[in-house]
């Protein structure tokens, strides 16, 4: 009883469970294929955005070792670690992270 469908022909009422083929319309599909080009673009800029966080973290993590190594005064360490959690907070501001 089943016959083959051309392309763009919907099942009828006597075949409810045989395939529908839908058409998109061109415009429809650009869109959607702009969509996920962005979305693949925003996925990395997700990924370079946390590499750099990471990279940031360990900088900072270095930087407080070298201060500790060379002995200087508690004071200015405390000082200079304000200094770079100001700076980080205003780099979040600009960039909304």
């Amino acid at each position: 009883m089943l016959t083959e469908r051309a392309l763009g022909q919907t099942a009828t009422a006597q075949e409810p469970h045989a395939l529908k083929e839908h058409t998109m319309s061109p415009t429809k599909r650009y869109a959607k294929k702009q969509a996920k080009a962005r979305q693949r673009r925003r996925r990395t800029v997700q990924e370079r955005l946390a590499r750099d966080r990471l990279q940031a973290q360990h900088a900072a993590e270095d930087l407080y070792h070298a201060l500790e190594e060379l002995g200087l005064p508690d004071t200015l360490i405390t000082e200079i670690e304000g200094r770079l959690q100001s700076q980080h907070t205003l780099l979040g501001k600009i960039f909304g992270v």
